[in-house]
């Protein structure tokens, strides 16, 4: 009798709660936002991989997200134009194709928030998060992000020119063909980001993290003014640059450490004094750039122009210069210990004091060159076979080690 009466009680209170429409956990998604994700507490073991708001290259999969994380006073507000959402929690909200001018939505929580298109003029989104939110094909005119957390968030093809992003968090995010132009990205965090045909004429990127970013084909050229992008101080490490334009850049002090510029454009670039061991340079056009200082050892430059390139007391030790063309070069005082130039063109280069010990010489042209004091150890005469060294600057200049 008294299960009995338990059971009773049980149906009871069900039936009670199903017809006064109590809330249920699986019955708690806010009304405004995406249907596609299972609300709190909901199964989501049948969901399919990928599925609900959430986009971008980190996209987890579905996911449960707490209620706390959205405020649905603050998401009416935001479409009725509200200026003031400061710390507004709208997490996963809809705002696909919105159009938001100057509101204040400074720590706001907009983490998985769909801006697919949306237009943002002066919007104030300093220190907001934005993890993962979709903001493809947007358009942020005169918009703060400073400091904000933009990790894994979709921007492909968005156009986020003229902001401020510094100290933004931009790892793992996706901004393939956005159009960075004039932004400044000083001090952001752009790990792992993909970059790819990206357009960022004038923009800066000092002392910026891009370790292991995609930034091929992109261009990073100085712009009609001669205003050119900025990475000097910035880590580069192990990034791809291939057959990007960065004519004129400036990479002053940058950690280069096995990045990979393969065809990439880096005509006149400043990479004084830049960190670039078993960096990669095959076939890319460096005339003209200024390299003084740089540590380039055990570097890539098969068939790179380096026409008139400062090299001046560069350590290009171990490098591979085969068929490099070096001509008028400035390499005075540089180290090319042990290096491969074989069959490179040095034509009326400048070779004072330069240390070709051990150094790869088969084929080489010096014409016209002036290596005086530059060293050559004897003990590795067989790799002069077939070098022309005919220069009226020759005599008496180099050093035979033996």
């Amino acid at each position: 009798m008294v299960k009995l009466a338990c059971v009773l009680a049980i149906s009871l209170f069900v039936s009670f709660s199903a017809g006064w429409g109590l809330p249920t956990a699986a019955g708690a998604q806010p009304a405004g936002l995406k249907t596609d994700r299972p609300a709190v507490g909901a199964d989501v073991q049948k969901a399919k991989p990928g599925q609900g708001p959430l986009v971008g290259p980190a996209t987890p999969g579905p996911g449960v997200r707490p209620a706390s994380c959205f405020d649905e006073a603050a998401y009416a507000r935001a479409k009725k134009q509200d200026k003031n959402l400061a710390g507004a929690l709208l997490c996963g909200a809809d705002l696909k194709k919105a159009y938001l001018s100057d509101v204040d939505l400074t720590g706001a929580n907009l983490s998985g928030a769909d801006l697919g298109g949306a237009r943002l003029y002066g919007v104030n989104l300093k220190g907001a998060a934005l993890s993962r939110a979709n903001l493809a094909g947007a358009v942020l005119s005169r918009t703060n992000l400073e400091g904000a957390r933009l990790d894994g968030a979709n921007l492909r093809e968005a156009s986020v020119q003229g902001l401020n992003l510094k100290g933004a968090d931009l790892s793992r995010a996706d901004l393939e063909k956005a159009k960075l132009n004039g932004s400044d990205l000083t001090g952001a965090n752009l790990e792992r980001a993909v970059l790819r045909n990206v357009e960022a004429l004038s923009a800066k990127f000092t002392s910026a993290t891009l370790r292991y970013a995609n930034l091929d084909f992109s261009n990073f050229k100085a712009d009609d003014h001669w205003r050119q992008a900025h990475f000097a101080g910035a880590n580069l490490s192990e990034a791809t640059f291939r057959q990007a334009q960065l004519a004129r850049a400036t990479l002053e002090g940058a950690d280069m450490s096995r990045a990979d510029f393969t065809g990439a454009g880096l005509e006149g670039a400043n990479m004084r004094k830049t960190r670039g061991p078993r960096a990669i340079f095959n076939q890319a056009r460096a005339g003209k750039a200024y390299c003084q200082e740089a540590d380039f050892s055990d570097g890539q430059f098969r068939g790179a122009d380096l026409t008139e390139a400062s090299l001046q007391h560069s350590k290009l030790s171990r490098a591979d210069l085969r068929n490099a063309n070096l001509t008028r070069a400035d390499a005075y005082s540089a180290s090319l210990v042990e290096a491969n130039l074989e069959a490179a063109n040095l034509t009326e280069s400048e070779l004072r004091l330069t240390n070709f010990r051990g150094a790869h010489l088969a084929g080489a042209n010096f014409y016209r060159s002036s290596p005086f004091r530059a060293t050559i150890d004897l003990r590795w005469k067989e790799f002069l076979k077939g070098q022309t060294f005919r220069t009226d600057k020759m005599y008496g200049s180099i050093h035979w080690e033996q």
